[in-house]
């Protein structure tokens, strides 16, 4: 889940893996919270992000599996007709060899994000725009052995 200014009207929407809940104008007054099925983000991590990752005004969201691998981040545009569109891009995804496809980009060689749970946006370096920050865990989920001791956290 993600909350943020989806369409830019000022109030902060709710963002779910396939889609997100437009707060309405008074939003405990009863009214319907309209669902856009525009999205398929799959298993991502909680929380993600929701905003302007590329700096165009429009609002982005940014996700992690947390269960599997790859970072990615969706970049909103406006179609014919002034339709919202997804574009999916790739941050970091699973290499050639390790089930990944030909092709697929890793911005530094040897590097394999996976089991992103958690992803916050802060300015670092005080230059006014947001540095995204994100971390894993060494087989949080897989089983391990330590000295014939089995070791495991389970997720059912």
């Amino acid at each position: 889940m993600g909350i943020g200014d989806v369409n830019g009207d000022g109030r902060p929407d709710v963002v779910v893996k396939d889609g997100w809940y437009e707060t309405p104008a008074k939003p405990f007054a009863g009214d319907d919270w309209p669902f856009h099925k525009e999205l398929d983000l799959g298993h991502t991590c909680v929380p993600f992000l929701v905003g302007d990752v590329n700096g165009d005004g429009l609002a982005d969201i940014l996700y992690g599996h947390g269960h599997d691998y790859g970072l990615w981040w969706l970049e909103q545009g406006k179609g014919e007709g002034g339709k919202r569109t997804w574009t999916r891009r790739e941050i970091e995804a699973v290499p050639a060899g390790q089930g990944g496809k030909p092709g697929d980009p890793l911005p530094r060689a040897g590097m394999v994000l996976s089991q992103v749970h958690c992803i916050v946006a802060a300015d670092l370096d005080r230059d006014g725009k947001p540095e995204y920050i994100t971390g894993k865990r060494l087989r949080a989920t897989a089983t391990a052995t330590a000295a014939g001791r089995s070791r495991s956290a389970s997720t059912t």
